[in-house]
């Protein structure tokens, strides 16, 4: 959570931090986009919207994101500080990668419907396996 240092108020509510709501990652390019939306907090949690009944129906209010980050690893010459980030979101991504394997038989699981390319049709049934102290990379073609 990134606290501000003057809230922003959306009429009634105040919102005094912002908070990354989606991201998208590419981990073959090293590129990471951040979305930022306004938030609340306190003690006991981070907000990032309300809920309320409107004539006997359910609405969620999300305040629009208010900022892009976008982040690039200079493949040329690497930043050690996204490396270090991407890293971190690989780590990250192994719980969901433990996620789509143990939920791979239920109607519709990603890991259990087919791919075709051409003539060639593989099924994608999995176990899953800890990358260990294994680093996500990228390496040169070796001719």
């Amino acid at each position: 959570m990134i606290k501000l240092d003057i809230p922003i108020t959306i009429y009634p509510d105040v919102y005094d931090a912002l908070f990354i709501v989606r991201c998208e990652f590419d981990l073959r390019s090293q590129a990471a986009t951040l979305y930022l939306a306004p938030a609340q907090s306190d003690a006991e949690g981070i907000y990032l919207g309300r809920k309320e009944m409107v004539d006997q129906t359910v609405l969620y209010r999300f305040p629009e994101m208010i900022r892009t980050v976008t982040l690039q690893q200079n493949l040329a010459n690497p930043d050690p500080a996204i490396e270090g980030m991407l890293s971190a979101l690989a780590t990250f991504l192994e719980s969901i990668e433990q996620a789509i394997v143990i939920t791979q038989f239920d109607p519709g699981g990603l890991a259990t419907s087919t791919h075709q390319i051409g003539m060639t049709q593989w099924a994608l049934n999995s176990t899953y396996e800890a990358n260990g102290t294994r680093e996500v990379g990228v390496r040169e073609v070796e001719e």
